[in-house]
């Protein structure tokens, strides 16, 4: 190198950012150091006339894992020539790390050997960099994998910069990285193309667009249905920069709990039919799955004689029944028909037709044959009938559905009134009727609440003597207005409104009070006749609770007659009453069956309970002096009472001839209106006193 040159090459290198040196190797692999600017000095933390002296400190500085690397690319350029390129770190003398670009142009010495022109550049604040900026970058995608939920970042043009695993199943995105970039309706339409969101089938467009609007409004809270069984939270919020962080949070667990507890809460447990909950969510829909110009019929049915299998089976066995009454509901049931199970042995059908009337009542009457089948349970046939009310809803009309099924329920109890086990179609006339009784049980409630339910007493008599022997008590009510009401004029709405046992108390109470008085008035041998409803006598403590009330007032259990009319053994909860009679009679209270001769129960009730007296019924003893038939019949019963023990008395008397006829029978105990009416306790109390003084002065 000229002189004039190495000038111009000092002056030159001085000026470079980084170092800059002549480094060559001779033929025999010797190193030299022919010119070093300033700047090396800078990068190897030693001075130039060191490094010149000892070439070897240059390669000393090399970290250990760097330099094979570096010593090969060296060899490699010198022999070819090419541009020596080389980035490695080096420890410098004052134990500084660094990283070191270098850059060398090689030419060929005379001797073999190489010499380059070096250029070394501290890169280290840029590989730091670069190093931090690579270490977010690995923790965000970590970060990103880790999230259990979908996430995604769009840029402010809607571009997919990033998304998880999540996020790419959710919408069927490949795994390759090739969704990086698509606009967000483009992952849109192509969720679309996969079938992912079902809920948009048939309103394609109109779905990207609300999911659109809500992505760019990114403050809509939004839950959709992702597949057939999984759902997805969406939230979408704008970043600083205008983009989008979309989150996709996974609720299916969530709403399928949720959607379970709405079934159970929904779904009768012991059938698997609609609840009264159910029915009314279903109905409330009902536009969405009917055909246009179809009506609804509604059939509200109720099993006749279930009772009865509860009690002499068991619960296990009412509820196979049940079960198996579903079965048969539904088996005989389109698809389009609503079945529920709204209370204990109550279903309702909601069953949408074209001409409902006739093709209603053709299946509720399907509906009473299958359920008439028998049903076996443990060996033990168990028979159910079935009562059915219908009515039937327009959707043009003016009714609410919900009056429809009041009408409905209306008709099932005119079919029960009417005997049971049939099929009756709502009349507009059964509506009023249904708020009359509606109005009178709130009136009687209203009665029992201000004592107006009094006892009446109607006298029964001995012959020959003309004795009273004993007393039935008949329930009166005083109207406000002052007038009586006969039991006939509201027992049966009692009845059906669970109000009969709070009047039944107040009679008993009334009626031991007054035997107690005239005990005490010197007439203890009179007798007391009460009647039991069906109510009365399923109460388990009903025993108990009349010997409570007897003795308390000094009252022996003899002198009390139970009367029970035959209907009442044919109860649905006929086995509960039959233990209830039998210990009645076991207490001391002498049974009394009423109205004999009416039903078909009453041969077998003489011999399987323990009854003391029958009545004969009033129906019999009318015109028995010019009826041979019914003569007959009272002559026969008459006769069977005698040689079983049992005693009868004559119901009904209101005619002399009446009496003479039954008389010559060889009656000897009789009732009614020939003798006395039924009269309030303090008329009783003054009329027995009347016959006592007639008696002494005849």
């Amino acid at each position: 190198m000229q002189p004039e040159d190495a000038g111009l090459l000092k002056r030159f290198a001085a000026n470079l950012p980084g170092a800059a040196f002549l480094y060559s190797e001779d033929g025999e692999g010797r190193q030299s150091i022919a010119f070093l600017n300033e700047g090396c000095e800078e990068v190897w933390g030693i001075s130039t006339e060191e490094l010149g002296a000892d070439p070897g400190r240059l390669w000393a500085a090399v970290h250990p894992d760097d330099l094979e690397r570096v010593a090969e690319s060296a060899g490699e350029s010198a022999r070819d020539l090419g541009i020596w390129q080389c980035e490695f770190r080096i420890t410098a003398c004052d134990g500084k790390k660094k990283h070191i670009l270098a850059r060398g142009t090689p030419e060929r010495r005379p001797d073999g050997g190489t010499t380059w022109l070096t250029f070394l550049f501290d890169v280290t604040a840029r590989v730091e960099t670069e190093a931090r900026a690579e270490t977010v970058t690995n923790h965000l995608h970590l970060a990103n994998e880790a999230i259990p939920d979908g996430f995604a970042m769009f840029d402010a043009e809607e571009r997919l910069i990033i998304c998880n695993a999540p996020f790419r199943s959710f919408y069927g995105l490949e795994d390759d990285g090739s969704s990086v970039g698509m606009s967000f309706e483009d992952v849109l339409r192509h969720a679309l193309e996969k079938g992912l969101f079902p809920e948009a089938s048939g309103r394609e467009a109109a779905w990207i667009e609300e999911r659109l609007q809500t992505y760019r409004d990114g403050k809509s809270l939004l839950e959709e249905r992702i597949g057939e069984m999984r759902w997805l939270r969406l939230i979408d919020r704008p970043t600083a920069n205008g983009g989008r962080i979309c989150i996709r949070i996974e609720t299916t667990r969530t709403r399928v709990k949720q959607l379970e507890l709405e079934h159970a809460a929904a779904t009768d447990a012991a059938t698997g039919l609609l609840n009264r909950r159910g029915l009314a969510e279903r109905l409330a829909s009902c536009g969405e799955w009917m055909e246009p110009g179809e009506r609804l019929a509604i059939l509200h049915l109720d099993l006749d004689n279930f009772k009865t299998i509860n009690d002499a089976y068991g619960h296990d066995a009412g509820d196979f029944v049940l079960v198996e009454i579903a079965a048969r509901l539904s088996a005989n049931s389109d698809p389009s028909c609503v079945i529920a199970r709204v209370g204990g042995d109550e279903f309702v059908i909601v069953q949408p037709m074209g001409s409902p009337e006739t093709e209603a009542i053709r299946l509720a009457e399907t509906y009473r044959t299958e359920i008439t089948r028998p049903i076996l349970f443990e060996g033990r046939v168990c028979q159910v009938g079935a009562s059915i009310g219908v009515s039937f809803w327009d959707p043009t009309g003016d009714e609410a559905i919900h009056q429809c099924i009041l009408d409905a329920d209306t008709a099932l109890l005119a079919g029960k009134r009417l005997g049971r086990n049939r099929t009756v179609v709502f009349a507009v006339a059964m509506r009023q009727q249904a708020v009359e009784t509606a109005n009178l049980a709130r009136e009687i409630k209203e009665g029992l609440a201000e004592h107006r339910f009094v006892p009446f007493f109607q006298p029964q008599m001995e012959m020959p003597g003309g004795r009273v022997c004993g007393v039935e008590t008949l329930v009166r009510w005083r109207r406000p207005d002052g007038s009586l009401l006969p039991a006939s004029a509201f027992i049966e709405v009692a009845r059906d409104t669970g109000l009969v046992g709070l009047i039944d108390r107040d009679m008993m109470r009334g009626s031991f009070d007054l035997l107690s008085e005239l005990s005490a008035a010197g007439r203890p041998g009179l007798r007391l006749s009460l009647n039991f409803s069906s109510i009365q006598l399923r109460d388990p403590e009903i025993v108990e609770h009349l010997l409570d009330e007897a003795l308390a007032r000094g009252i022996e259990a003899e002198r009390v007659n139970i009367e029970i009319v035959e209907s009442t053994l044919l109860d649905d909860c006929s086995n509960n009453i039959s233990a209830n009679i039998r210990a009645l009679a076991d207490a001391g209270f002498r049974i009394e069956l009423d109205d004999f001769g009416t039903g078909h129960t009453a041969l077998a009730s003489l011999r399987e309970f323990p009854v003391h007296r029958i009545k004969i019924d009033r129906s019999l003893i009318r015109d028995i002096d010019s009826e041979p038939a019914s003569r007959a019949i009272t002559e026969g019963i008459f006769a069977l009472c005698r040689k079983l023990g049992v005693e009868a008395i004559a119901e009904g008397v209101e005619t002399a001839a009446e009496f003479q006829t039954l008389r010559g029978m060889g009656f000897r105990l009789f009732q009614g209106f020939y003798f006395s009416g039924p009269m309030p306790r303090d008329a009783l109390v003054a009329w027995l006193a009347e016959q006592a003084s007639n008696r002494r002065t005849g």
